[in-house]
């Protein structure tokens, strides 16, 4: 499988575990009302390490994986469907039934991912190879996760917000922004260290 190959997979991954972190954040922000300051960094830890842990179940076992699996394939599109219904909720119909209902299938679809890759991969796996493997991958990404928390913190903290933007959605454009960067320190991690051949 190509690198290219390999790569454009991971942005599908990626940006359901974005959409999954995002939500968990955005949850979290709207359960407390607080959208600055220190309990941000909480709860960005919170949501990142959720999304990490999905990210590692279907990354190891579908993105740099040389044969494929299509109900793996079909739920990761499913998802991005999912995303995608969820913000033009947000932006046209403001419902939050429709949002309530989009949540929970996108949190079950997850859920039903990670339980078929436990049942059909990973419990088959030597447990030492994939316990030192997921040991890299946790350091690596702890990494990762400073990275994007301190890019998150420093720029929804200390610039001030432009565009017209409410808090909330400087609070997610930060999020944004440090999504981007971290994701090009993920792939080249995972890629090269943690699921190297």
């Amino acid at each position: 499988m190509t690198i290219f190959r390999q790569f454009f997979k991971f942005l599908i991954v990626g940006l359901n575990n974005t959409g999954l972190d995002f939500l968990i954040l955005n949850l979290l922000m709207f359960s407390f009302n607080i959208y600055k300051g220190l309990p941000i960094i909480f709860f960005n830890i919170i949501s990142f390490s959720i999304a990490v842990t999905n990210s590692y179940l279907i990354n190891r076992f579908w993105t740099f994986k040389s044969e494929e699996d299509r109900k793996i394939y079909q739920a990761q599109l499913l998802l991005i469907l999912i995303i995608l219904f969820i913000l033009i909720n947000l932006k046209f119909l403001k419902s939050i039934i429709i949002f309530i209902v989009l949540t929970v299938l996108f949190l079950i679809v997850v859920l039903s991912i990670n339980f078929y890759v436990i049942k059909n991969f990973l419990l088959k796996e030597k447990l030492l190879e994939s316990s030192k493997e997921f040991g890299k991958f946790v350091f690596l990404t702890i990494i990762g996760m400073l990275i994007n928390t301190s890019v998150f913190y420093s720029f929804n903290t200390f610039v001030s917000p432009f565009f017209g933007f409410t808090n909330v959605l400087w609070a997610n454009f930060s999020k944004a922004i440090a999504t981007c960067i971290s994701l090009f320190w993920n792939f080249t991690c995972y890629k090269f260290i943690v699921f190297k051949k």
